[in-house]
């Protein structure tokens, strides 16, 4: 998985874009300022925290990938026990680090197909700076990934 930066706080507000038509008849944008900003920001912020919160107990080795990818995406263990169509024993014995270890590649694919990550992310975490990009194009069924990483010229 690819972490970039913790989001920021802007400097210019949100703004919403309605259309509107001109004199001439035209369709042109209209902009104005959300009335949001604040919660956008908070829902950023707490997706940051926990993302944190996350990865900490992940490092720790108290929750698996899987278990990882579950509460990121906010499902729940009967949500992930039916789109990948096993049983919900099956799936809680992924939760743990232990259980982990013994999940094969073609059932690793298909976690990886409703977590809509590549394999390889449930297995390495790259943190990135805010100011480089990258870009990922997961291919052969999401067993391998093309990363492309680029810095701004300063």
């Amino acid at each position: 998985m690819i972490i970039s930066g913790k989001p920021q706080r802007h400097e210019k507000p949100w703004r919403l874009v309605m259309y509107r038509t001109d004199p001439d008849g035209k369709c042109v944008p209209d902009y104005k300022v959300t009335e949001f900003d604040d919660l956008i920001h908070e829902y950023y912020t707490q997706r940051t925290l926990e993302l944190e919160r996350l990865q900490q107990l992940l490092s720790s080795q108290e929750i698996s990938p899987v278990h990882f990818f579950m509460e990121y995406h906010h499902m729940s263990v009967r949500d992930v026990a039916s789109r990948m169509n096993l049983r919900l024993s099956v799936v809680k014995k992924h939760l743990t680090p232990q259980g982990f270890e013994k999940v094969d590649v073609a059932t690793l694919k298909r976690y990886a197909r409703i977590f809509d990550i590549g394999v390889s992310d449930f297995f390495q975490f790259l943190f990135v700076p805010p100011e480089v990009g990258i870009s990922v194009e997961q291919r052969s069924e999401r067993l391998l990934q093309h990363v492309v990483i680029t810095v701004a010229n300063e």
